[in-house]
């Protein structure tokens, strides 16, 4: 049986997604679904929901809202094979907005979040699970390049080839990805 997770839940989860410090995308493998386009909520009287916009050059930006905060990102759709994944990276703009200082502003690297999607009535998205994935690499560490910052955290170091090359081959892999979260979008 399929599992479904309440969006706070995804919420919860993306906060321990594994970062990547390449994207997953490259120029042949953008695709654009007008489709994606909307606002997507768990339940229409959800407080937390995913807001895609058109961006520039088939790309989206997405507001992500949750209960006391908003986060901003660039989207690309991937298409590696019959399967699509988003390819999430942190708004420059909303960076440069905060009122941050150089040197703290110096130390952020920029990171891409990678989440499976399947688009459709309803909105499925899958996230890597950490743990299994860690379990992968502690068992074969040169499956993909990767590094651990604080000592425990995850961190893909990857080239984008390897990356995709990785996911292509276990997008079905039910170890790898995590239950689907389905939304649902909203009709205005």
């Amino acid at each position: 049986d399929t599992v479904l997770l309440p969006i706070f839940a995804l919420a919860v989860f993306l906060t321990a997604c594994v970062p990547s410090l390449h994207p997953l995308y490259t120029p042949d493998t953008i695709v654009f679904r007008e489709e994606l386009i909307g606002i997507w909520k768990e339940k229409p009287d959800d407080e937390d929901s995913w807001t895609f916009s058109k961006g520039e050059n088939n790309t989206y930006n997405l507001t992500l809202r949750e209960k006391d905060a908003s986060s901003l990102f660039d989207v690309r759709l991937v298409k590696l094979g019959e399967h699509h994944f988003v390819d999430l990276s942190p708004k420059g703009d909303a960076l440069e907005a905060a009122k941050l200082g150089d040197f703290y502003r110096a130390a952020l690297v920029p990171g891409h979040l990678i989440i499976k999607v399947k688009l459709g009535a309803k909105l499925e998205m899958q996230i890597l699970q950490p743990e299994n994935l860690d379990k992968m690499l502690k068992a074969d560490p040169k499956i993909l390049a990767h590094t651990y910052v604080e000592s425990d955290r995850l961190v893909l170091t990857a080239t984008t080839a390897d990356l995709q090359r990785l996911l292509k081959k276990h997008a079905e892999s039910k170890e790898l990805w995590g239950d689907p979260a389905l939304m649902q979008k909203l009709l205005l």
